[in-house]
């Protein structure tokens, strides 16, 4: 099935079944946006944290203090599978440690 055709199923929406945190479940639509911003926007709308920040790349690992020694020893990645552990952390931690992870991990 083409990908465009399993878009439109997921735009209609899809129930998840009930869990013991959500007791009648989920209901969620999927959408696609396209939009023309700035890196700065850019960076707000997906979830990461200012480029001012130890975490100034989006698309690796690296750090400000490691910028002298940019190359491909420092040259990690970001991929969804290193992101999901810091992010799933932060669903479920208070106010305090949610500061803290995103110090930490830049997500």
């Amino acid at each position: 099935m083409p990908l465009i055709n399993k878009l439109k199923e997921l735009w209609k929406g899809y129930h998840f079944s009930p869990t013991s945190t959500g007791p009648s479940g989920s209901f969620i639509r999927v959408a696609i946006l396209t939009a023309i911003v700035d890196v700065v926007t850019m960076r707000k709308l997906t979830g990461f944290i200012s480029n001012s920040d130890n975490h100034f790349c989006n698309f690796c690992t690296i750090h400000k203090a490691q910028i002298e020694g940019i190359g491909a020893q420092f040259h990690y990645k970001r991929s969804y599978q290193n992101d999901k552990s810091p992010i799933a952390k932060w669903l479920w931690a208070t106010p305090q440690e949610r500061q803290a992870i995103f110090s930490e991990y830049g997500v």
